[in-house]
């Protein structure tokens, strides 16, 4: 009791020709733990598995990008858990497992890369349409064909949105400059027109922000994609402005000498060398040249900002359905090789779990030696294993362990199982130290109920316990065992929160009796208690008991620590490091009590016995402390104040419960006052109460759990328990999706392409 498992050292030798069916054997028994056999005498056997290594990389990569793919309904997995699924599959050798997976790997992996190319394609081409979006939105308005953007050797035409049209305005404040413009919300979108020599001060306004200018190639249209051809339906290519006409909503710029009426039609009909003059000596108007010299624009026809627009958004909505086309068919592609992939995936786990152990066994010309541990209580399965498996031709050494060398099993009866993983998450005890599990869940619990201490809450986490432990996790080990938290620190929870008299706090009284200052029911006396006993009117009862329930949660390590000198017939450091500290408490207590407190008195013939224990305590505490013996003193009675902790979580819980009560009459009055309905307030009132308190106990719950560990790790722990156990590791199969069958398959490998 209280003391992993005994466990026996074991060396397996036997003849080669045997160790195949031996390591199956060993790993489907999963009764003993295989350790690498250390000796210079012996060569290493290591088999090469990179072909097993690779296959197995690539079933996991096949299942990871087709499983990401699968539906997960979390609202029908816990409303309606399913059996897991498991499949029966006959027992297969090496070359039938490596048979099955290349006939079946390559087609899939196939499917994939298209699949995944496929997609891949898709998103960049939907990434490419939402950048033209955003490009083109802020000039959605402007009704001109943007194939006409361009340059010449003499003019630039331009167009983008601006901010600050009155900016912009002043710093294109010139003749050779001719600036449109549409609103839109405080953004103006702008076509710019102007002479080649105006370009520096255009780039000056973009610096300045006045002016952000479309980008022409990323507004371009050309695809590499056949699919999704280039949009040549809007516009033409025809020169500039021809397509506009003299009803255009384009805006001309009131400060520029420019008739608001002027047509700007074809070349001949256009007024556009009445406004951009030449410059210089250039004798020839830039209309003039146009005649004979078309402006470089865009590569593809591109038409009005608002069709381009529909038309991207058209383009979206396909590639969007397109998309989803293809996903639907990495779950249909899941749906059909599931079954095959998980089954691969695990005989290949298991297949590579045995290759590998190998590296543990030591080999000569003709035997092979395997060594490891085993339970002692499970000593004659072993031998049994070793007989069937060699046909008796095996020799078994069976040595007991020295020291603190064999790995830690735990050895706790059934209620004691699922607080294993506390202990693990500090460390496991070593071999010979104290296996503290079943002493940390019983004060888990019990502090848990203390620093929660309100019984509608723990009715919550009592539901929801039972909810894991008969529904949700009905199929799930892993969701009972937190289940069984839950439902044990549930009751734990609704007694302490009976002894407290809290029930959402003071949520009864309240809302029930109509007066929030009577208890929860009638005082209880017993043992000179009385009950109920509020935290909130009475926290000096409760740090009282908080302080005795530390002292009494340390002495139990202190018996803890005495348990294992005694057990270990080490008498020294029972009396030095446990007795101890039974006589400095039984002295130091009455003597800080009568003299310190004022709490009692000590008759004169008394006293000095509780002096002598005191002196006594410290005399024995200088052979473990040496000089260090008052910080021994001080931290024992630091670790005894570390238990307030208890009152602070409890006054927090009601604390913050009363809170969320007063704010629920306030919520009735508001909507009483907003909503003359009782009915209605009602269930506004209810609703807000209901979910405020839940998530009230959620985080409650996380500090009354953290800090309960928190006083057994620390204040516990440092009175007996150091932990550093390596944990025992048994060589085993753990299958989760299929069951093997008696019946050998006969299939070769080239038949076998399903599973």
């Amino acid at each position: 009791m209280f003391y992993p498992a005994r466990m026996k050292k074991i060396t397996v030798i036997t003849h080669s020709d045997f160790i195949i069916p031996l390591t199956n054997e060993l790993h489907g028994s999963g009764i003993m733990q295989i350790d690498p056999l250390e000796h210079e005498g012996l060569k290493k056997r290591s088999p090469d598995r990179s072909h097993i290594e690779d296959i197995s990389s690539r079933i996991d990569a096949v299942l990871e990008v087709i499983r990401s793919e699968e539906p997960v309904d979390i609202k029908d997995t816990i409303l309606h858990p399913q059996p897991p699924e498991q499949f029966k599959i006959p027992k297969r050798n090496e070359e039938q497992l490596v048979g099955i997976a290349d006939a079946l790997l390559p087609g899939v992996e196939k499917k994939i890369g298209h699949l995944e190319e496929r997609i891949g394609t898709l998103r960049d081409r939907q990434l490419k349409l939402q950048d033209q979006q955003m490009e083109l939105i802020p000039i959605q308005t402007l009704e001109f064909d943007l194939s006409h953007l361009g340059e010449t050797d003499d003019l630039l035409v331009t167009a983008g949105s601006t901010r600050d049209l009155e900016g912009l305005l002043e710093t294109l404040k010139s003749d050779l400059t001719h600036i449109y413009h549409e609103g839109l919300k405080g953004e103006h979108a702008v076509v710019i027109i102007a002479h080649s020599s105006e370009i520096p001060n255009i780039e000056k306004a973009r610096r300045q922000r006045f002016f952000d200018a479309v980008d022409l190639d990323l507004i371009s249209f050309s695809s590499d994609n056949e699919e999704y051809p280039s949009n040549t339906e809007f516009g033409s290519d025809l020169e500039l402005y021809s397509e506009i006409d003299g009803d255009s909503d384009l805006d001309v710029d009131p400060d520029l000498d420019v008739d608001p009426d002027l047509d700007i039609g074809s070349p001949e009909e256009s007024e556009l060398e009445n406004i951009i003059a030449p410059t210089g000596t250039e004798e020839e108007s830039v209309v003039e040249r146009r005649e004979h010299e078309a402006i470089e624009t865009t590569s593809e026809t591109l038409g009005f900002p608002a069709a381009l627009l529909k038309s991207i958004d058209t383009e979206l909505l396909t590639i969007k359905g397109e998309i989803s086309d293809q996903e639907e068919k990495f779950v249909s592609l899941y749906k059909k090789h599931r079954k095959d992939l998980l089954i691969l995936r695990e005989e290949f786990d298991v297949l590579l779990a045995q290759l590998k152990v190998y590296d543990h066994y030591r080999i000569t010309d003709t035997t092979t030696t395997i060594t490891g541990w085993v339970e002692k209580s499970r000593q004659e399965e072993l031998e049994s294993i070793c007989n069937n498996a060699t046909g008796n031709c095996v020799s078994l050494i069976f040595e007991d362990p020295e020291g603190e060398e064999a790995p830690t099993k735990f050895d706790n009866p059934p209620w004691a199982k699922p607080f294993e993983v506390l202990i693990h998450m500090f460390s496991p005890p070593k071999y010979n130290e104290i296996d503290p599990t079943q002493v940390v869940g019983i004060l888990f619990v019990l502090f848990f109920g203390i620093m929660m201490g309100d019984a509608g809450y723990g009715i919550v986490i009592l539901a929801l316990g039972l909810a894991g432990k008969y529904h949700i996790g009905k199929y799930s080990e892993e969701i009972r065992e937190y289940a069984y938290y839950g439902i044990l620190m549930g009751i734990s929870t609704i007694i302490f929160g009976i002894l407290f008299g809290g029930f959402f706090y003071d949520s009864i009284q309240r809302f029930v009796y109509g007066d929030e200052t009577l208890f929860l029911y009638p005082a209880v006396s017993f043992l000179g208690l009385t009950f109920p006993t509020d935290p909130m009117q009475d926290p000096m009862g409760i740090f009282v008991f908080s302080l005795l329930t530390g002292i009494v949660t340390l002495n139990i390590g202190v018996c803890l620590s005495a348990y294992s000198h005694i057990h270990d017939k080490d008498y020294y450091s029972l009396i030095v490091s446990d007795i101890s500290w039974v006589f400095l408490q039984i002295g130091g207590i009455a003597l800080v009590g009568a003299y310190m407190i004022g709490a009692w008195e000590l008759s004169g013939t008394v006293a000095p016995i509780y002096m002598v224990l005191t002196l006594l305590g410290i005399g024995l505490r200088l052979k473990v402390s040496g000089g260090l013996v008052m910080f021994d003193i001080t931290g024992y009675a630091g670790n005894v104040l570390s238990f307030a902790r208890l009152l602070a979580l409890g006054l927090a819980t009601a604390g913050l419960a009363l809170t969320i009560n007063i704010f629920t009459t306030l919520v009735i009055d508001f909507f009483l006052f907003l909503i003359p309905v009782l009915p209605i307030v009602l269930i506004l009132a209810v609703i807000f109460f209901i979910f405020v308190h839940i998530l009230n106990t959620f985080l409650q719950a996380l500090g009354a759990g953290i800090h309960s560990l928190r006083l057994q790790y620390v204040e516990l722990f440092s009175m007996f328990y150091s932990g550093g156990g390596k944990r025992f590791t048994p060589f085993t199969i753990d299958r989760i999706w299929t069951v093997i069958t008696d019946q050998q398959t006969g299939t070769s490998p080239e038949q076998e392409t399903e599973l």
